[in-house]
């Protein structure tokens, strides 16, 4: 997926991938034009502001801003109980139930690190982009749920 938000957190500054390189500087990888035909590797450095203002802007470079959608949640947890008939005695009901529930709670692994890849999921022009995504929601229950 590619995270439109931290392209532009990135342009802007704000993002802890900013950094790198404020201290000394960045060397871009790649090569440099000799003019005489021939190129050699880049040892110019710039300053972290010039490399992720260029990068991050409105229309970004994908690359630093693609991440693995991998990702393992523990979707729904329920924990449950059923009262034993012979406690209902005369209460009119068959049966009762209560039940704890849980969604979202937690990721056992997150590769995408900054979002969540679910989140930003399309069927439009825009899969696999995400872009200021609000973030998940946990969500606790309790249901109960009685038989006649």
């Amino acid at each position: 997926m590619i995270s439109y938000t931290q392209a532009r957190q990135a342009g802007l500054g704000v993002s802890d991938i900013t950094l790198a390189g404020r201290n000394g500087g960045i060397i871009v990888d790649g090569v440099v034009d000799n003019g005489n035909g021939t190129y050699s590797p880049n040892t110019t450095s710039i300053n972290a502001e010039q490399y992720w203002t260029a990068i991050g802007q409105r229309t970004p470079i994908a690359e630093p801003f693609v991440y693995d959608a991998t990702n393992i949640r523990l979707r729904e947890l329920v924990f449950g109980y059923s009262m034993p008939k012979r406690l209902l005695g005369n209460s009119g009901f068959t049966s009762i139930d209560f039940s704890l529930v849980g969604r979202n709670l937690f990721f056992f692994l997150n590769k995408a690190k900054y979002f969540d890849p679910e989140a930003g999921a399309g069927t439009g022009n825009l899969q696999g982009i995400e872009s200021f995504n609000i973030p998940s929601t946990r969500d606790y229950g309790v249901n109960v749920k009685f038989g006649f």
